[in-house]
């Protein structure tokens, strides 16, 4: 009698095992196993969930990823310029190890032909994974094991959602194209325009905790509040982040020859390089270091393309940014069409007059007056606008 029971408890408990793992196989939010058997394509704004998904069931030649600096990036307008089909599956803050482990999992399921890549600073710390996405809560999605990507189902959200098979956004995303899928410009363009946008709403904290360097600056009234490291120290650094650069980067335009390469430095605002000059200038010289270096590649092999703009005059426009490193969705069009005529290349012969030319400019612009700005226009936020704009009186245009 006891046999039969502990048959018909496992025969029931496999029964419906196989019953929810198959509910969980049709339903498929993310698109991993195949395309959705009820309604359209749709994206969900995890990109480091996502991306397996799209591998599967979107049709791409080309990529654009980055961070949030590509993802007002037009896909479909990088497709009319470069050619082939674009999709942009850029993830904000992503570091260049994260961005690895996806491109690997894209160029075993893609025959791609170009990739558009942002250098973002991550160069400088060689970090390896975010603490706010930590890696093992999506990295099996890219490995050869179909089974486990199952676990990326296994919480309370998703076992809500299957439970009515819902089609709710929260649930399975929003229906996108991959022109531009986590654009954010739209949401935050009250933002750009005048440094006065900067401070609108709850982004007066954010702004004080981004330029808090800046703010003990201008208090100190000193040119600088950093040395540099000692030299043996600084060439140990170096090392490190061209090695990082040489492991998460180079290391896949060598092993895919067919394969177009184009780097791209955001172009920050002048705040941050002027920033890295006086008060990390270590950080400073590690970003010469590596664009000589990735210049020095790009002279060799045939499918690598490095672009930077820190040379130009609108990284001094503050109205094209709305901190000091996000920036206009209109320069996002504009560097499609700046590297499709390679404007910006570096090249052996152009990179030490462009090392110059942006020390001048790190060195030259007014942090002190910026700080200034921030710290009066912070104090008297809530006396009304004709309060802020006293904190402009004399100082540089450029500043705002």
């Amino acid at each position: 009698m006891y046999q039969k029971q502990i048959i018909v408890f496992f025969s029931a408990f496999i029964t419906a095992l196989l019953v929810f793992l198959g509910a969980l196989y049709i339903y498929d939010p993310l698109s991993l196993f195949h395309t959705p058997y009820f309604g359209q394509k749709r994206i969900h704004p995890n990109m480091r969930l996502q991306i397996p998904g799209i591998a599967n069931t979107y049709d791409f030649d080309s990529i654009i990823i980055g961070s949030s600096m590509l993802e007002n990036t037009s896909a479909d307008e990088a497709s009319k310029l470069f050619g082939g089909s674009f999709a942009n599956l850029s993830i904000a803050g992503s570091d260049f190890f994260e961005r690895s482990l996806i491109l690997e999992h894209l160029l075993e399921k893609k025959d791609l032909q170009a990739i558009i890549y942002s250098l973002d600073k991550y160069y400088l710390g060689q970090r390896r994974g975010s603490k706010s996405f930590p890696l093992q809560k999506y990295a099996y999605l890219y490995d050869n094991n179909r089974l486990n990507d199952l676990k990326v189902y296994l919480n309370t959200k998703n076992m809500r959602c299957l439970a009515t098979f819902s089609t709710n956004k929260y649930c399975v995303g929003k229906t996108k194209t991959l022109n531009a899928p986590n654009a954010w410009f739209s949401e935050y363009s009250v933002h750009f325009g005048s440094i006065d946008n900067w401070f609108i709403g709850k982004t007066r904290k954010g702004i004080k905790r981004e330029f808090k360097d800046i703010i003990r600056l201008s208090e100190s009234e000193r040119g600088t509040i950093a040395t540099p490291q000692n030299q043996n120290g600084l060439k140990d650094n170096i090392k490190s982040a061209i090695t990082y650069i040489d492991e998460y980067i180079i290391r896949h335009v060598l092993e895919n020859p067919d394969i177009d390469f184009h780097l791209l430095f955001p172009p920050y605002s002048r705040i941050r390089y002027s920033k890295w000059y006086h008060l990390a200038p270590d950080k400073f010289q590690i970003h010469c270091a590596v664009l000589r270096y990735l210049t020095t590649r790009s002279s060799t092999l045939h499918n690598l393309q490095v672009y930077a703009y820190g040379d130009f005059d609108f990284l001094d426009d503050l109205a094209n940014y709305k901190d000091e490193s996000h920036f206009h969705e209109s320069i996002n069009s504009w560097l499609l069409y700046a590297m499709n005529e390679h404007i910006g290349i570096l090249t052996e012969e152009r990179v030490e007059e462009y090392i110059v030319s942006i020390t001048n400019k790190a060195r030259n612009f007014n942090l002190l007056a910026l700080g200034k700005i921030i710290t009066c226009y912070l104090d008297n936020y809530d006396f009304g606008e004709a309060k802020r704009n006293e904190c402009l009186i004399g100082l540089d245009k450029n500043l705002w």
